[in-house]
């Protein structure tokens, strides 16, 4: 019995061992990730801080509902408190206590309320556990946070630290528990609890083309991005900054001359040498801007802010539109090579308490472009749009008015054998324009020639059923050979041979239905994706939209089809 409660008494200690340390790692993992997921912001006694909130601001949807107060609750929701709690809680921003007394609060207003803007989408629950925050983040769909008209909208929260203030607080929503995190608040010289360091600059670099390299890293906290462009050769170098197209009017440039030793901030008002204005002296803000020429290569290094008055933002998170170019000389000029790409830069090493959260190590290239390889794209197009606007609606037009066709004459095979032959064209056609694309992107150094983009995923499908519906084409189960049936001559009465179409298997009705959907399918998809990528093309190299000329073609073959095959119906019985 003795040993009996011994042994009982061990299992207890080791119990308790084994709960004490899981426990212990599980709130420091907690801790940790809470610094990541919902981030503790670092404040200084002194400074007065202001938060933009687009939280919503109709009380009576409280599922869109989350104004910011600061207060003294790690789990917060002042609306879902007693009025005994919400008096015992201390509010530093955001709440306006307006009735009550110490025993309890009867009335408040919330003073830091704005237009709702929702991140939604991302990944399904069973993607989203294999992705880390950073990239779990990059799948929601953040269009609001470019409205204008809802960030206008924001509320205003600000909030001076000063001696009073707890060293520790926490930013929480109003309606709900839980919702926000920790506030550490460190006196006006006292060092940061975070460290930030950009020597990871050249970690990631990026190869825009043969000749020119790209370092970049973005410090959200300092909130600015150093770039370094290093060219193979020597000539005038910059780094322009858009609002997402590809184009050169309409941007922001940093242009370094090597032979004046300068590096400025340019507005690139249009593509004529004297549209390029270097900006007033007051709007000089780069920081440790160099161009230097060693060892037969040109180096451009700057620091740019993030956000400047009158300037195209920069995003912190997420993908940002760039520019780059450069001369065949020193002489500042007509640029001999420029294009533009979509990245997303990666960030300074920050350490917080000892643990690195760094959320994005390495920059991401989603797709350039260049003048190197804008004839590969015109060919592209001009292949895709023969194929699609034109070959394959004519062969689809054949099949409608094969009856018109043999009223004219034309032997019974004719319809087959033009709409095969034109459907083959286009299969070529297609195979060509996919494989320019992919030598397009390979010139611009793209690794990841699928990217995101919905006009290279959908391209990759039409390629790809285009072969199946050709092949499948060739493969087809064959109408049966006529019949042939004796039956007396009426003028001599003699036997006579007469051919009849012998009856179609379920094999062959079965193909004709799957064969007609997949090709409508694929041709309502190339419209698309031709339409798409004639809007690209005009945004990425500046050049016309030519999307209606596009539609005019299609309509107007549709329309001529259409009319013969009426006319058929009248003509033909």
């Amino acid at each position: 019995m003795l040993l009996l409660l011994l042994l009982l008494l061990l299992l207890l200690l080791l119990l308790s061992i084994v709960l004490y340390c899981w426990c212990g790692v599980c709130v420091r993992a907690c801790a940790y990730f809470a610094d990541i997921l919902i981030p503790l912001i670092e404040m200084r006694r002194g400074t007065t801080y202001r938060f933009l909130v687009n939280g919503g601001d109709d009380p009576t949807s409280t599922a869109q509902y989350h104004p910011l107060y600061l207060t003294d609750s790690v789990d917060g929701g002042f609306a879902q408190r007693t009025s005994v709690e919400q008096a015992n809680e201390e509010i530093f921003a955001g709440v306006e206590i307006t009735g009550g007394t110490a025993e309890g609060v009867t009335d408040y207003t919330v003073t830091a309320e704005g237009t709702i803007c929702e991140y939604t989408g991302g990944a399904d629950t069973e993607d989203a556990l294999s992705l880390s925050y950073t990239d779990f983040f990059r799948t929601l769909n953040r269009e609001c946070a470019e409205n204008q008209t809802v960030l206008d909208g924001a509320g205003v929260l600000e909030f001076t630290p000063d001696d009073g203030t707890p060293d520790v607080m926490y930013y929480q929503c109003v309606t709900h528990r839980n919702l926000g995190w920790k506030i550490r608040v460190i006196d006006a010289d006292a060092p940061s609890i975070l460290q930030v360091s950009c020597d990871n600059l050249r970690e990631n670099p990026i190869v825009l083309n043969d000749d020119l390299t790209l370092n970049a890293v973005i410090d959200p906290f300092g909130g600015t991005m150093t770039v370094e462009l290093i060219l193979e050769g020597e000539a005038w170098l910059a780094f322009g900054f858009t609002g997402g197209n590809v184009v050169m009017p309409g941007s922001e440039a940093v242009i370094g001359l090597p032979d004046e030793g300068t590096v400025q901030k340019y507005n690139m008002n249009d593509r004529s040498r004297s549209a390029i204005v270097a900006m007033p002296e007051e709007r000089q803000t780069l920081v440790n801007a160099t161009i230097v020429q060693e060892g037969g290569q040109t180096i451009l290094f700057f620091t740019k802010f993030l956000i400047e008055d009158g300037e195209h933002p920069i995003r912190n998170e997420g993908l940002n539109t760039f520019l780059f170019a450069y001369g065949a000389s020193n002489t500042f000029g007509q640029h001999a090579v420029r294009g533009g790409f979509e990245l997303e830069p990666s960030q300074c090493v920050q350490i917080l308490d000892g643990e690195d959260i760094t959320p994005g190590r390495e920059s991401s290239i989603v797709i350039a472009s260049s003048n190197l390889n804008r004839s590969l794209w015109v060919a592209h197009g001009v292949l895709a749009s023969l194929a699609w606007a034109i070959l394959v609606p004519l062969a689809v037009g054949a099949s409608l008015i094969r009856g018109l066709l043999e009223y004219m004459g034309l032997p019974k095979t004719a319809w087959f054998q033009i709409h095969r032959a034109l459907n083959s064209t286009a299969v070529i056609f297609t195979i060509i324009a996919f494989a320019l694309a992919v030598r397009a992107l390979s010139d611009s150094g793209i690794d990841k020639h699928f990217s995101n983009l919905a006009h290279h995923t959908i391209g990759l499908i039409i390629f790809i059923f285009s072969l199946v519906q050709g092949i499948n084409g060739a493969l087809r189960p064959h109408v049966p050979e006529p019949a042939a049936e004796i039956e007396a001559d009426a003028e001599d009465g003699l036997p006579a041979k007469r051919q009849t179409a012998g009856a179609k298997s379920a094999a062959r009705v079965a193909w004709e239905y799957g064969h007609r959907f997949l090709g409508v399918s694929i041709l309502a998809c190339a419209w698309w994706q031709v339409q798409s990528g004639l809007e690209l093309f005009a945004s990425r190299f500046n050049e016309e939209d030519r999307r209606g000329t596009f539609w005019g073609v299609v309509i107007s073959l549709l329309a001529l089809i259409l009319i013969l095959f009426g006319y058929q119906k009248i003509a033909v019985k």
